[in-house]
């Protein structure tokens, strides 16, 4: 009798001593959390919430990159074969470009690198597809009309004052203020879209 309760002391001891030697879980800090939960998202591929800073970069990245794209499809950069004797007309009055695009592939190509398919579609029907476009293709030839309505410059979108607005895993929304020639500044919302791994600029860079 007296081995066996000696026996079972011993049991109860051991397995008290393992017990105590167990360290209890950690709990981690609410912060720690929030990390491992951003960290999560991220790698299942459902992105994670991008800093003021970050937003900044990718609009300073997109908005130069917009504006040469829109100069490009509103003839501002065009170089064309006019020759001086050429009569002033009213109507649409076209000449061979001779650069930098030279062809309305190459136009869209640049329009399409930086903005979303919506927005490339409203630049193409106002500058390729109206009763009075900036360019044309006849014959192969990419043709530019000098009689177009013309914007002597871009509205200045101002990054340093960029506010952001909105966000969720593929949009971004920012509020900056906007200078037009000769106009007081205006704050304008810029809308961002996410098509896979790249932004676009889904929003038009001259103000109507």
């Amino acid at each position: 009798m007296r081995r066996a309760v000696a026996s079972l002391f011993c049991a109860v001891s051991l397995l008290f001593a393992v017990g105590c030697s167990a360290s209890p879980p950690e709990a981690l800090h609410p912060a720690a959390l929030k990390a491992e939960k951003a960290s999560m998202l991220q790698d299942s591929g459902k992105g994670r919430e991008l800093s003021q800073d970050e937003v900044k970069a990718i609009v300073d990245d997109l908005l130069p990159r917009g504006e040469k794209a829109v100069e490009l499809i509103y003839g501002m950069t065009v170089q064309a074969k006019i020759p001086q004797s050429a009569p002033e007309t009213d109507g649409a009055d076209f000449f061979p470009v001779t650069g930098p695009s030279r062809s309305l592939s190459e136009i869209k190509k640049e329009v399409e690198a930086v903005f979303t398919p919506q927005v490339s579609g409203e630049y193409y029907r106002e500058c390729l597809s109206s009763d009075d476009p900036v360019f044309r293709e006849k014959d192969g030839v990419l043709q530019y009309n000098r009689n177009h309505r013309k914007y002597a410059a871009l509205p200045e979108w101002q990054v340093d004052t960029a506010i952001l607005m909105r966000q969720t895993v593929d949009e971004i929304t920012v509020e900056m203020d906007v200078v037009s020639q000769g106009s007081e500044p205006v704050r304008q919302n810029l809308k961002l879209k996410k098509t896979g791994d790249r932004w676009y600029l889904d929003s038009e860079l001259i103000l109507s």
